[in-house]
């Protein structure tokens, strides 16, 4: 997602297959995603069906803000809509210079480490 957002994205949609018993993790993963790279991430999890270990995948499909809000949609199948506000990720983009301070720091050399 930070390449995304590097790349100037300002929305990542992120289709994913996660069991019930992951639900809220997968939701604090977007919204700490959406938070630290000033973009929107979406989320569409599918539902009604079962891992092949048993585990039930339920739904919990979500969107969220690159300023911490979030809004779940439940198990059910179907299409859900949410509006965003672009201003919300420029006025992000200006209270955080994550996205600067990356660009300024240029490639980082993992292998001498």
């Amino acid at each position: 997602m930070r390449r995304l957002a590097l790349a100037g994205a300002e929305l990542v949609v992120n289709p994913a297959s996660i069991p019930a018993d992951r639900r809220g993790l997968w939701g604090a993963v977007g919204l700490v995603r959406a938070f630290e790279n000033s973009i929107y991430v979406a989320s569409a999890v599918g539902t009604g069906f079962v891992y092949a270990d048993g585990r039930p995948v339920a739904g919990g499909s979500y969107v969220a803000s690159p300023n911490g809000g979030f809004r779940g949609f439940g198990s059910e199948a179907g299409v859900y809509v949410a509006e965003l506000d672009r201003g919300e990720v420029i006025a992000a983009r200006a209270r955080r210079r994550y996205l600067d301070d990356v660009k300024a720091m240029g490639g980082v050399d993992l292998v001498g480490l």
